[in-house]
């Protein structure tokens, strides 16, 4: 609305609890930040995009500006309302979202790829300055990689607590992917996998994407095993239905594909898991407000 900024509310529990009709969301008075975003040796970046982000959203008072450590993507659909183009001496403003939740900063440029700066609850007074770029020439060791052509990969690089580069892409039916351009940094790669496929990518050992330079980055598979289980009330030890059970394997670090399973009318569930896997599981109780309803 004119003269009122953007305001993100996280609904879901109010949804699945049935109480969205009692919920007041403000909307905040307009607010703008303006900074500066400079190139890796200090010069103004000139055209680049910048746009929110994550957006803090708040916990429980729902029209309040203070930052809860509540962190959500900006939705797709408001970010070219809110996206801004750095002038020749590489100032931007950012108007519509309160400096207080306006949780980081995503700048983009042809020649430095997608870039991410976190200020969780902080100012925005020292520059953005970008880093040197590299690339990534990726493939999944397969014996048959037609199959997997179109699966999803999601990079991303760090480079120190607050920044971080950015890319997207996919498989080709040669089991390929390329990343032309990403920040420097440690790198993590996650694929959108089934987590219910025979096979299953195998983490390798930590690598870094190096300034100027191409990473060649091979992902094998490994044979999984079907896990199955059951989940009942403590007290009453009913089946639970829809509980949403997600697993964390410890030796998942540079990659990571999510395992997701839901519970049935029976309270049973079942995924796939590599042999020998150790793996942490939590369950979340969705439709039905128990006790605890998250369990790890």
């Amino acid at each position: 609305a004119e003269g009122y900024g953007v305001r993100v509310v996280a609904m879901s529990m109010a949804f699945a609890n049935g109480g969205a009709e009692h919920i007041e969301i403000q909307l905040p008075p307009f607010e703008s930040t303006d900074f500066k975003v400079l190139l890796p040796n200090g010069e103004p970046c000139v055209d680049a995009i910048a746009t929110p982000r994550y957006v803090d959203v708040p916990n429980g008072a729902f029209e309040a500006d203070e930052p809860t450590g509540l962190l959500t993507f900006l939705p797709e659909n408001l970010k070219p309302l809110l996206s801004e183009k750095t002038d020749e001496q590489g100032r931007v403003k950012i108007g519509g979202i309160p400096l207080a939740l306006l949780g980081s900063i995503e700048v983009i440029t042809p020649t430095y790829g997608r870039q991410h700066f976190r200020r969780l609850g902080g100012k925005y007074d020292e520059p953005l300055r970008l880093v040197s770029p590299g690339s990534i020439s990726g493939l999944l060791k397969v014996e048959t990689p037609k199959p997997y052509a179109g699966t999803k990969v999601f990079v991303t690089t760090e480079n120190g607590a607050s920044s971080e580069g950015l890319a997207e892409t996919e498989l080709d039916e040669n089991g390929r992917f390329n990343i032309p351009v990403i920040g420097y940094g440690s790198l993590q790669v996650h694929l959108n996998w089934d987590s219910n496929h025979i096979f299953h990518p195998v983490d390798f050992t930590r690598k870094s994407v190096q300034p100027n330079e191409t990473l060649k980055l091979e992902i094998g598979v490994r044979p999984t095993i079907p896990v199955t289980g059951l989940i009942l009330t403590a007290d009453t030890h009913e089946p639970v239905k829809g509980a949403r059970i997600s697993y964390r394997c410890p030796t998942q670090r540079s990659l990571i594909i999510s395992h997701h399973a839901e519970t049935d009318e029976r309270g049973r569930y079942h995924t796939r898991l590599i042999a020998g896997e150790v793996a942490r599981q939590v369950i979340a109780g969705v439709s039905t407000p128990y006790e605890y309803p998250r369990l790890e």
